[in-house]
């Protein structure tokens, strides 16, 4: 097992090298790097405390210098989903108050074992009598609430990006963070059972503590696998061609138009036709900002248009064309030789998963049901 801690300190070395020396980086880039080195930082010292167990304490200066490290965990993470789901995300003073229970973790540490002499230090991890020193209890116990407490509100930062992308993209499947979800969810699972466990050795004496120590970074650097591997791919709509807001994409209403838009009933009837003429719902990668290009408005216009009048997000817009334009080729005789995922491509839909899900969304019948009713 202590091989997989060497593992993961090597791969969070690597993982935070690659994303350092890749060409385009941005802000949550050099977040995430940050993150796994410190990560690595708490594997090393987790290794070493194994290490020193099993040779007679050759690096005593090591011992407990892991538990405090895992307080920076959930605020770096917390800065790197930060980063993703805010526009022009930039440092605030404010924000250094994350790091507060780290500093109070380490004063704890620093009254309850770090402060006293080596001898003693050995002698109370051999005997285990340092789980007898309040600052035990308070160490895991913050960790449990401190950790589950930055995963659950990284959800919840998740899950208000992903509302807010369908208000300007039609195709969110790379750029949702779903694998980020994923990770956070496993996550909260992982590390509560971990903590669980150690308070319950607290209370019952129940676990070798040599051996959930071990178990516990083993998780981490499973952790650091997934984090570096998915956030060296993920692509930032913030930092890439394809922003929410982008000056480039935005046009001053002529005065031709204007004098049309001071009707929205006017404008929407001109957008309506539009879809339907020229289709643009055709392109794969229209967004908001290409929409109202095309339409000569700004993007914020549009998308008040399409919230307040319409009561519908850019997202399920586009798509509610594609499903009726799916929908009408189930139809067209010249057809019957195609296959469903072929039709949904020509509708506009470039992945099968999207497609699926939001045309049962919208019909309450998969594709194949809707084809086999259809004929």
């Amino acid at each position: 097992m202590t091989a997989i801690l060497i593992i993961g300190i090597f791969e969070a070395l690597f993982l935070a090298g690659l994303i350092l020396t890749k060409k385009q980086k941005n802000k949550p880039d050099y977040i995430l790097a940050g993150l796994l080195l410190i990560m690595a930082m708490t594997i090393v010292a987790s290794y070493v405390e194994q290490y020193n167990q099993a040779n007679n304490f050759p690096y005593p200066f090591f011992i407990h210098v892991s538990p405090p490290l895992i307080f920076l965990h959930g605020p770096i993470l917390w800065f790197y989903i930060k980063s993703f789901t805010t526009e022009k995300f930039v440092f605030k003073p404010q924000y250094l108050l994350h790091f507060l229970p780290f500093v109070l973790a380490f004063f704890l540490m620093w009254f309850s074992t770090y402060s006293k002499p080596v001898a003693e230090r050995i002698a109370e991890m051999q005997s285990g009598k340092f789980k007898t020193h309040p600052a035990y209890p308070l160490m895991v116990t913050g960790i449990l609430l401190f950790t589950q407490g930055y995963f659950i509100w990284g959800l919840v930062l998740i899950h208000r990006y992903r509302k807010r992308i369908r208000n300007y993209f039609s195709k969110i499947e790379n750029i949702d963070l779903a694998w980020l979800r994923f990770i956070l969810i496993a996550a909260i699972i992982a590390y509560a059972i971990n903590s669980l466990l150690f308070l319950s050795d607290y209370f019952f004496n129940l676990f070798n503590y040599k051996v959930m120590q071990l178990y516990t970074f083993v998780v981490g650097a499973l952790f650091i696998l997934s984090m570096g591997f998915y956030g060296l791919r993920q692509t930032n709509v913030f930092y890439s061609g394809a922003q929410i807001s982008s000056g480039n994409h935005r046009q001053k209403i002529n005065s031709g138009i204007q004098s049309k838009l001071t009707s929205d009933e006017a404008f929407i009837h001109e957008l309506l036709s539009y879809m339907n003429e020229q289709k643009p719902y055709l392109q794969p990668e229209i967004t908001l900002n290409e929409l109202s290009r095309q339409m000569n408005v700004m993007p914020e216009y549009l998308s008040g248009i399409l919230n307040r009048k319409l009561n519908i997000r850019f997202f399920d817009f586009i798509n509610q064309f594609r499903v009726e334009a799916f929908k009408d080729a189930c139809l067209a005789p010249e057809n019957a030789n195609y296959s469903i995922i072929a039709l949904a491509y020509d509708c506009g839909f470039n992945a099968k998963a999207t497609f699926n899900r939001v045309f049962k969304s919208m019909t309450g019948f998969t594709p194949s049901e809707y084809q086999k009713k259809a004929q």
